[in-house]
């Protein structure tokens, strides 16, 4: 067949790995304070904290606040990749430090105790259904969105802070 046109198929490029995140709150004060990071290629591309805007009345329901904030951003970062023409090859992967946060995200049992964040609950929990967010516990030792919620001895700044530079040893 020479002389014949060769066909290639075209696929859209993709970001390679998956997007992933980490999502954290401080509920040792009045007001809890989420944070959050995104990491593409072992280095931070966005991240931000938010005091937020009603008391939550357990570690969980902060660490649920917290997860939506971070789910909008990753909605955001999904959509900005997919207009710039790379769609993510999968879900984005949102680390959390509460086993809880991430039991709500799945299960569609009504948890009582979770009644009085239903809209969160239920916005994180389409995401993780739509196959957009797939949270994944992580420890709190390794869950570099403390950073920017509480104030950290040096030893676990720097630990952190060279994660979200992309300096490894």
């Amino acid at each position: 067949d020479v002389g014949r046109p060769v066909t290639a198929r075209w696929a859209p490029p993709t970001i390679g790995t998956t997007l992933e995140g980490k999502s954290d709150a401080n509920w040792q004060v009045a007001r809890s304070t989420s944070g959050f990071v995104f990491e593409k290629t072992h280095a931070a591309i966005s991240w931000g904290m938010k005091k937020q805007q009603s008391i939550a009345l357990s570690t969980f329901e902060a660490e649920t606040m917290a997860a939506s904030l971070a789910c909008c951003e990753a909605v955001w970062l999904r959509n900005l990749f997919e207009e710039l023409g790379f769609p993510p090859a999968g879900p984005t992967v949102l680390y959390l430090d509460n086993s809880a946060a991430i039991d709500l995200a799945h299960d569609p049992v009504h948890h009582a105790s979770a009644k009085h964040i239903k809209r969160r609950e239920l916005f994180i929990r389409e995401l993780v259904a739509d196959n957009v967010i797939k949270p994944i516990y992580v420890k709190t030792a390794d869950n570099t969105a403390d950073i920017f919620t509480k104030p950290l001895d040096r030893k676990v700044f720097q630990k952190h802070r060279d994660k979200l530079l992309g300096i490894t040893e």
